[in-house]
């Protein structure tokens, strides 16, 4: 053997071969990295999104809340009425405490709360909770009870006026057995103001068991004056 050349021993060649075997399983990784989807910051995006709409700060500051205008132009955008039940059921899923208004706070934790984080997906997301939405429901009876509350004055949260009543139960009850009625009732009648929360439930109780014939209603079961009243203004009329 020529003086100056190593001679290539048994495990020379194997650790070489290890070596590369290691090398090319790293470039396939890294190549497999390169090809991978970037995570989408669906946080960001939804923020990026309640700027969009939000109110404009005069001192530069950062938007607290999505006003009037705002909500107007987020329904277009969703395709959805401004004045329809899946803007209410929005503002409840937002649990907004003021209409008309969503506050940051409202808005991301209501988008959270919705899976929804662009205006694709919460336009998704609404339709699909309106869907499925039955009046026999638990959740039903929560958005009933909901527009109760965001219907209310601020300076008032135990009543809402007759005409408010009437607009909000025949958005949540369009096809109600006696929703027509009992709106023209609450226009009609002299006796009454305001509803209070009670009642309003209890109209709720009413539409679910008592046939729009008014055959299965019992008087003597424990309803407000207002249903009674209600009753007989059918009767006469």
């Amino acid at each position: 053997m020529p003086r100056g050349r190593k001679k290539e021993t048994a495990t020379t060649a194997p650790t070489t071969r290890g070596k590369r075997k290691a090398e090319v399983e790293e470039e396939v990784k890294d190549n497999s990295s390169k090809r991978r989807k970037p995570e989408i910051d669906k946080k960001r995006i939804t923020s990026d999104l309640f700027t969009k709409y939000s109110e404009k700060t005069e001192d530069g500051q950062p938007p607290v809340r999505i006003g009037p205008d705002g909500i107007t132009t987020l329904c277009e955008d969703l395709g959805i009425s401004l004045t329809g039940i899946e803007t209410l059921i929005m503002a409840w899923k937002f649990n907004a405490e003021e209409m008309g208004y969503f506050t940051r706070d409202e808005f991301m934790d209501g988008m959270e709360r919705v899976g929804a984080y662009d205006i694709d997906s919460l336009r998704s997301s609404i339709k699909s909770i309106n869907k499925e939405l039955k009046i026999t429901s638990s959740n039903f009876t929560d958005l009933y009870k909901y527009g109760f509350g965001f219907s209310c004055d601020k300076s008032n949260k135990k009543s809402i006026d007759i005409e408010t009543a009437s607009a909000m139960l025949e958005l949540l009850l369009p096809n109600g057995p006696h929703t027509k009625k009992f709106s023209q009732f609450l226009k009609a009648t002299t006796s009454y103001k305001v509803i209070n929360k009670d009642q309003w439930m209890c109209f709720l109780e009413f539409t679910r068991n008592v046939k729009g014939d008014l055959s299965n209603y019992n008087d003597n079961e424990a309803w407000p004056l207002l249903i009674d009243e209600f009753v007989e203004f059918v009767n006469e009329n």
